[in-house]
């Protein structure tokens, strides 16, 4: 199981330490698990441009259903407020956060 330890030493190092120098950009540590005659410096950059744009794919599909769910959210809200007849509490909502939150707890949403 040691190699998948994450440690300073060359021994102790292992897949997951390799894969936090892609995760995180870290082309020193990539290039220190190639042996040196083959550390080809534009593959290991094109792997991490890569990794890069799938993160940020990820980011703007997770924003837009973030948005989708915020916005469902809202709208059950104002349906529910307005079958309640509580005009006053959809505009109160527009405005003040901390309400809204109520809201959602009491309604259950």
């Amino acid at each position: 199981m040691s190699s998948f330890r994450l440690g300073k030493n060359k021994e102790e190092r292992g897949v997951l330490d390799f894969l936090q120098g892609v995760f995180s950009g870290d082309q020193e540590k990539v290039f220190s698990y190639l042996p040196d005659n083959t550390a080809d410096e534009k593959e290991v950059v094109d792997m991490l441009t890569m990794v890069d744009c799938i993160e940020k794919r990820g980011e703007k599909r997770g924003e837009r259903l973030g948005k989708q769910l915020s916005q469902a959210r809202m709208q059950k809200l104002i349906l529910s407020l307005a079958a309640d007849n509580k005009s006053e509490d959809i505009i109160r909502i527009a405005k003040d956060d901390e309400y809204l939150e109520k809201m959602y707890k009491e309604y259950g949403i």
